[in-house]
């Protein structure tokens, strides 16, 4: 609070670029962690104290990445009432206090997530004291003031999910190392040998301590070269820093012999591949610093070329130009021209050519060493995506997570330094992983049918990175990291992204493609601008309705039908199992779904009395009370009948418009992939943990069909209620609302534009903005008893508290989902 040298300033504009005269008048308020502007209601005085923060306050703000996300940005409200904009300090990247004008003095804010906003404040004196605090705010002088280490969200997964996901001995397990030929060294214990590399590395196992120390002391930063890929053909990537051969081109003998270690780990390899990623006259000028590049003349049986990748200054200098490219756009060829002259493009495919060239020397059963300058910026991003086009592990949702954690953060990008998440030197500062991300969004355009995961996906994971809401990505390296207890202190991302997988899921991605080698054409006419990011909060660029959003619409709504069905088809079976039982013994009373309270009870021995006097002409009130029994029974049997039909006309009729939506809007080549069968469209249900009986097979079928139950899968002692049959039929939507005429969220946020996440309530079908979304929750019409979204309405009408109550969070659904997504894989 120190920081803040004023909460509150009033009469404040913000500044709609698009119509000055819509400009709306409000309040802006500073927190802790949040900017948060709230206009003037027609209908109401301003507020007098700062909106509290909704149950999930990062949650709206991450717009198209989903939920989680840091900032709350959607606040168009009709009706004269509220709109509110949440700009969380830690994203605010740049903050300017141009000249004071007539109108006032204005505050223009940019964000690390391409978000932008200017304010103009009456007062000169306001507007220093808010752009002072701003300035503070945003860039923290010590980790311990970062917003992960206060970040405690309500109803959420527990502190520690995510932190084990993913382990480095696990991953290389995976790959089949330790072998014949790599071996495990535990000369990094306690980073002794390089402080920025991982405690285990994996090396070649003719390799001696002397040569191995030897190595490391001719590498810049102590960055010897150490495996991080080990394709089936025994072909391995290998990655490091630059040599520190100098001006006078110093040489090492013990480099020189681990060089030949590595080409002789990979069996029947004449040479090996090195592989300079930066530009020849880069290399050549970093000889003159002390460092540079192998020389063939010294090095045995190595193939070395440079790949022309530019430096991190090149970088930030491109991306800012790109930016003010979107944001001065005025006209088609101005935007199209400024574009060129960034240059990000350029980029971007350099980064793709060479990440193929690493693929291919692969492919040939050759090893390939890279390196950059200091291996943690292009080396990273060309040895993590050549891994992703190898190893179709890596494109699901696991192997992304498992790909990041490995050749991003055990092996020491800087992400601290190169985000400037604390106050340091700018020069620093570098989008290299929003270049690796945005270079992964090229490949799934290129291939979609080979990804798990969606655009959002990789939206969110960059949003998070310079949030800071998460530990995940805090610190230079593994060691600081540990330094620092993030394990203890704070969130970690995956966890949030794996138990809310559902809201990433790419319905064009296909198992059956995990096996097969990514082979992208980086043409320069398939690398295209990425306005999903870069442009995400620009109000005009999008579509109302997304392809991609209307597909994982569609396939969520016939996933969740199919879910009922089982589950009607089970009651259904259940009741005729019932009704058999009870016609044979006669004990129709017993099965009676409610027991009248104004009715006597009749004995065992009337029945048999009765039964037994059939010279009587008036029937007996038992008779009565059985044959209305077997009234009820009957309609209540047909009435499910006629919902189960119903329900499976629903699902044919969402799987042929689904298919016939594919046939008709998109590509040839993407709509080929799903022409067959529609089982292929609907990922396979996974068993659920949750799920402790026989009937959790069922939702392990990956045929969407409804399957008759037989008779021993229930039990005749079971006594249906009236209450527990309506609760089964009433708590799952069979209708939804369509996203084209849902404009705004019941709580006013509107929801057509793509910095907000849309979100189906499983029970009403409503569509919902991302902080209206409490919980998920299972439902008692879905047999597979996995939970789904709920808005708060819906979670109070079937007994299920909110995230208002102190509740324990739901650590299992987290749990389950990962395990859920293990078992995909």
């Amino acid at each position: 609070m120190e920081h803040i040298l004023t909460p509150k300033v009033e009469n404040v504009k913000l500044v709609d670029k698009f119509n000055a005269k819509a400009s709306p008048l409000g309040t802006l308020y500073l927190t802790t962690t949040h900017l948060i502007f709230v206009s003037n209601a027609s209908a109401s005085a301003p507020m007098a104290a700062p909106p509290p923060e909704p149950p999930n306050p990062m949650g709206e703000g991450a717009g198209a990445s989903g939920g989680g996300g840091a900032t709350n940005l959607g606040g168009f409200v009709h009706g004269g009432a509220k709109k509110e904009l949440w700009i969380l300090h830690t994203l605010m990247h740049t903050v300017e206090k141009p000249l004071l004008t007539t109108s006032g003095t204005q505050l223009r804010i940019l964000c690390s997530h391409f978000q932008s906003a200017s304010f103009i404040i009456q007062r000169d004196r306001d507007a220093h004291d808010v752009y002072l605090s701003l300035m503070a705010l945003s860039k923290p002088k010590e980790f311990k003031d970062l917003y992960c280490f206060t970040y405690n969200p309500t109803g959420q997964v527990q502190k520690s999910t995510g932190w084990f996901f993913h382990d480095l001995d696990a991953e290389y397990q995976r790959m089949g190392v330790p072998n014949e030929n790599w071996t495990l060294c535990s000369m990094n214990d306690q980073h002794r040998l390089c402080p920025t590399y991982p405690q285990k590395i994996f090396i070649p196992i003719l390799a001696s301590q002397a040569i191995i120390e030897g190595s490391s002391r001719f590498r810049s930063k102590g960055r010897l070269p150490v495996l991080t890929y080990l394709h089936k053909n025994n072909a391995a990537i290998v990655r490091c820093a630059q040599p520190l051969v100098g001006i006078s081109g110093v040489r090492s003998s013990y480099d020189e012999k681990y060089v030949e270690c590595l080409r002789k780990a990979t069996p029947r390899s004449p040479f090996i591949y090195v592989i300079d990623t930066r530009p020849a006259m880069n290399a050549m000028a970093n000889r003159a610093g002390g460092k540079g590049y192998e020389n063939e003349k010294y090095y045995e049986n190595i193939n070395f070329s440079f790949k022309g990748i530019e430096n991190i200054h090149k970088m930030r200098s491109s991306l800012k130009a790109m930016m003010t490219s979107v944001a001065n756009a005025t006209t088609m060829e101005g935007f199209m021209s400024e574009l060129a002259n960034s240059s990000w493009l350029k980029h971007v495919k350099a980064v793709l050519d060479a990440s193929v060239a690493i693929k291919n020397c692969i492919l040939e059963g050759k090893s390939v060493i890279v390196h950059c300058s200091d291996g943690w910026d292009r080396t990273s991003q060309t040895c993590a995506l050549a891994c992703l086009m190898l190893d179709g592990y890596y494109r699901t949702f696991q192997g992304f997570q498992a790909l990041i954690e490995k050749d991003w953060l055990a092996f020491g990008h800087k992400f601290t330094d190169r985000c400037g998440h604390l106050d340091g030197d700018p020069n620093e500062v570098s989008p290299n992983f929003t270049q690796f991300l945005d270079a992964v969004w090229q490949l799934t355009q290129l291939s979609p049918q080979l990804f798990q995961f969606n655009e959002r996906y990789l939206i969110t994971i960059h949003e998070h990175v310079y949030s800071c809401q998460y530990g995940t990505f805090i610190g230079n390296s593994e060691r600081e990291r540990e330094l620092l207890g993030l394990r203890e202190k704070t969130y970690s991302l995956w966890g949030y992204l794996t138990a809310n997988y559902d809201d990433y899921t790419n319905p064009l991605y296909e198992r059956s493609t995990q096996m097969e080698v990514m082979r992208p054409t980086t043409a320069p006419q398939n690398i295209k601008f990425w306005s999903g990011l870069f442009c995400r909060f620009e109000s005009g660029a999008h579509t109302r309705e997304p392809i991609i959003d209307l597909l994982s619409v569609t396939q969520n709504h016939t996933t969740s039908l199919e879910d009922h069905g089982r589950q009607l088809s089970k009651t259904i079976g259940q009741m005729t199992s019932l009704i058999a039982n009870a016609k044979a013994t006669g004990a129709m009373r017993r099965m009676l779904p409610t027991s009248p309270s104004n009715k006597p009870s009749v004995t065992e021995s009337e029945t048999s009395l009765t039964s037994s006097s059939s010279s009587s002409t008036i029937s007996h009130p038992l008779q009565m009370s059985s044959n209305a029994a077997n009234a009820d029974f009957e309609h209540m049997e047909k009435k499910f009948t006629d919902l189960k039909a119903s329900i499976m006309e629903q699902c044919q009729s969402s799987k042929q418009r689904f298919l016939g939506f594919l046939s008709l809007k998109l590509p040839q080549s993407i709509a080929g992939l799903h022409s067959t069968t529609p089982s292929k469209v609907t990922p396979p249900i996974s068993k659920e943990k949750a799920i402790k009986n026989d009937s959790s097979q069922r939702a392990t079928s990956s045929s969407p069909q409804f399957i008759p139950m037989s008779e021993a899968e229930f039990n005749s002692d079971v006594v249906l209620s009236k209450e527990l049959l309506e609760a089964e039929i009433d708590s799952v939507a069979v209708d939804w609302k369509s996203l084209r005429s849902s404009l705004t969220c019941p709580c006013g946020f509107r929801l057509d534009d793509n910095a907000t996440t849309k979100i189906h309530c499983r029970r009403c079908g409503c569509v919902f903005c991302k902080r209206c979304i409490h919980r998920k929750v299972p439902l008692p019409g879905h047999l597979s008893k996995k939970p789904m979204p709920l808005c708060s309405t819906c979670c109070k009408l079937i007994d299920y508290p909110t995230p208002d109550s102190d509740d324990e969070p739901d650590e299992m659904n987290a749990l389950d989902a990962f395990e859920e997504l293990n078992s995909m894989t």
